[in-house]
């Protein structure tokens, strides 16, 4: 009288709502996927702060942001010949303005996000993951880099000091002409030529100041997620050859590499405004750029701004892309035979399905995920770029008139027309 109903779900549809569950979330905001301590947990967190911005800051970020898209206009109006790297400079100034204002606009619901990160992470008191905040060399590598980036703020004032003779008075001027060239008002700047310098000065910094913001923040989030993994990798790896470790069984290990890649997208859901602008602000700057650091002739401070940049660019999308290889390889564990032989019919199905679309990893709105492939052509293009911006600067003439003979001008018709193609 009281039997059970038959299910009416065809195998196929319930197979679609394993595939449709195993993000892990439904079973992560009921009970904990292992045990929890409140030794662990952080006490309720105030997000107010970072929503209530002060009118002085909007009032600052507004002005700045039209300074820059005043920069930005100007430059669509040079000539590429004159200025090879042209475009280069547009698109980084146009990614960093347009990231940062967003980023600044959201900034209160960002922190939020990356709030209820850090509290899964607490909440999991599992012996494999508590390493990721424990290690003391991502505090010192996070530290030394939030100090770096503040010394460069010191670099900019002295490179603009030593192009202007180290002279006071020609470095006001020089801020207060940029901010006229910019502006392109002069019945508005000459009133005030020192307020227009100000602001220039304060842009140019504010501007340094927020991109390392976001550099330091997308460093700290690869290190977070490579200690993660790799923390849990290395003692499955430990124990490969004990088949009796009931702590690595592969059921258990396919637990784990759910948990990971929940706590992963959710990351990637906080962080993902942060690591655009660290991949796509990043690369336009460094092809323009990345070879006056061995350019003896360049600025020493503008080289030592530009080193500094390069020893955290390259190493955290390096790192990033290293923490994508071992959840890889921990994919890779699962799917061996004598692994997967012990894992339910249904569930092998399950991740073999969600396996085959999908790539783990630091990523942006899941345009792109780092891996090493995504490494090896950011780094070619750079430095395919950075090459066509010598060979265009090579062409250019040495007289002081400017003057640009029949042979010049049509080698930098022809270089501008395969740069034009390239970014294409």
């Amino acid at each position: 009288m009281f039997r059970e109903r038959r299910s009416t779900l065809t195998p196929q549809q319930r197979f679609e709502d394993n595939v449709m569950a195993f993000d892990y979330k439904k079973e992560l905001q009921g009970d904990r996927m292992f045990v929890i301590n409140d030794i662990f947990k952080d006490d309720e967190v105030d997000s107010a702060p970072f929503e209530n911005e002060a009118g002085l800051q909007w009032t600052l970020y507004f002005f700045t942001t039209i300074y820059f898209l005043c920069r930005v206009h100007k430059m669509s109006k040079k000539d590429p010949i004159e200025n090879p790297d042209l475009t280069f400079q547009i698109a980084y100034y146009f990614f960093d303005t347009t990231f940062l204002v967003v980023l600044f606009l959201s900034f209160g619901r960002q922190a939020k996000m990356m709030m209820d990160v850090l509290d899964d992470l607490q909440m999991n008191n599992h012996q494999y993951y508590r390493r990721y905040r424990n290690a003391k060399k991502t505090g010192r590598i996070s530290a030394a880099i939030c100090v770096g980036c503040l010394g460069t703020l010191v670099l900019q004032i002295c490179e603009t000091l030593l192009d202007e003779g180290w002279s006071w008075t020609a470095f006001w001027t020089y801020w207060e002409d940029d901010a006229a060239w910019a502006f392109g008002a002069p019945a508005i700047t000459d009133i005030c030529p020192t307020c227009f310098g100000v602001l220039a000065l304060t842009g140019s910094l504010l501007e340094k100041m927020l991109n390392a913001f976001s550099d330091v923040m997308f460093t700290m989030t690869v290190l977070m997620w490579y200690n993660l993994v790799s923390s849990f990798l290395d003692d499955m790896m430990r124990t490969t050859n004990n088949p009796e470790d009931e702590d690595f069984h592969p059921t258990v290990v396919l637990d784990h590499y759910k948990w990971i890649k929940y706590i992963t997208g959710k990351i990637n859901g906080a962080m993902a405004l942060i690591n655009g602008a660290f991949i796509a602000g990043n690369l336009p700057f460094y092809a323009t750029n990345v070879f006056e650091v061995a350019n003896g002739d360049a600025n020493i401070f503008m080289r030592m701004r530009y080193s500094f940049y390069c020893s955290y660019w390259f190493p955290s999308l390096m790192i990033a892309a290293a923490a994508n290889a071992k959840f890889q390889h921990i994919k890779s564990w699962i799917c061996k035979e004598e692994n997967y032989s012990l894992i339910p019919d249904l569930r092998l199905r399950v991740f073999l399905h969600e396996i085959a679309y999908q790539t783990v990893g630091i990523g942006s709105f899941g345009i792109i995920t780092v891996t090493w492939n995504t490494v090896g052509s950011i780094v070619s293009l750079i430095v395919s770029y950075a090459l066509m911006k010598s060979q265009l600067n090579s062409i250019k003439p040495e007289d002081a008139a400017g003057a640009l003979n029949d042979t010049s001008i049509a080698g930098a018709a022809n270089f501008t027309a395969l740069f034009d193609l390239g970014l294409r």
